[in-house]
């Protein structure tokens, strides 16, 4: 189990972005964002007076960039100065933080969970899946590999051009924009039809992708993160062509220390052997082979 961080309670927001949706906040914490791996999250609460009362917990949010102290995407690990954390606009929680201007404290807790050995091999191909808002950890995948030797693919799907963010800052779109930027091949579908969009779920591109794929590289793998439907759907392909595939799961994990265990999934153990996964604290990155998929919806 990883070590859990002491909070903040004034973390500052260096710079917002949001389109009455989607928001994304890059948040000034330098110590924390250089011990941030891919496929962790941190948990955010708007500070009091901005809140609403009944907002007691800090709402947990996939990590998203590493970014220098301009706000950008750091390009090397010596420029990190922050992270970046994206999302979407639901309830209250959401809404107080979109609300938060440059320049305001945030409660922070993290990084949490246990995310990429960033000492690992790097892969060859890399093959990032992300479905609605779970493509938000996938740029930060990316990322992580700028200095690898790795061709990066980003499979984003959604339903309709609404559910793409319209940030005013990025009119070329801002996930193709950012895609680019960090050397990833950026892929498309939609489930409704959509003019010059593959037509069906990131799934279905991603086994056309897939077959499309040259041969011969020797390490490809597969990341996934989204809902729990279009993971599983992910980790059988990958499990088809025996590529391996990891997953971030995206339970509600209330404390983010693995006290509340109201994150917890069904899952195996090294051995095979049946037992409950604690998302916040065991993953959420996980072999996909450790999810019991078939006892999950």
């Amino acid at each position: 189990m990883p070590p859990t961080p002491a909070p903040r309670l004034n973390v500052k927001v260096r710079r917002k972005e949001t389109d009455g949706r989607f928001g994304q906040l890059h948040l000034e914490c330098p110590d924390e964002a250089r011990r941030a791996v891919p496929g962790q999250f941190v948990q955010l609460r708007a500070p009091e007076g901005r809140a609403p009362q009944q907002n007691l917990l800090r709402r947990p949010f996939s990590i998203h960039l590493w970014i220098d102290a301009n706000g950008d995407p750091a390009p090397s690990p010596e420029r990190i100065a922050g992270l970046a954390v994206y999302f979407k606009i639901i309830g209250p929680g959401t809404q107080a933080l979109a609300a938060l201007e440059q320049g305001d404290g945030v409660d922070f807790l993290g990084p949490l969970g246990v995310g990429r050995d960033l000492s690992e091999p790097a892969p060859d191909r890399v093959w990032c899946v992300g479905g609605g808002y779970g493509v938000a950890p996938m740029l930060f995948w990316g990322q992580s590999l700028a200095d690898a030797a790795t061709e990066k693919h980003l499979v984003y799907g959604i339903n309709q051009l609404s559910d793409l963010p319209a940030f005013p800052s990025f009119s070329d779109g801002y996930f193709h924009y950012m895609a680019k930027a960090l050397g990833m091949q950026f892929h498309l579908s939609a489930v409704h039809l959509v003019r010059d969009l593959f037509v069906g779920t990131c799934v279905a591109l991603l086994e056309k992708l897939l077959e499309a794929a040259p041969g011969g590289v020797g390490r490809d793998e597969v990341v996934a993160c989204g809902p729990m439907g279009m993971m599983k759907a992910t980790a059988l392909v990958a499990w088809q062509r025996h590529l391996p595939c990891r997953v971030m799961l995206e339970e509600m994990m209330a404390c983010g220390t693995g006290v509340c265990r109201s994150c917890v999934c069904p899952g195996r153990g090294e051995d095979g052997s049946a037992r409950n996964i604690t998302t916040c604290t065991e993953g959420p990155l996980l072999d996909a082979a450790r999810v019991a998929w078939d006892e999950i919806g």
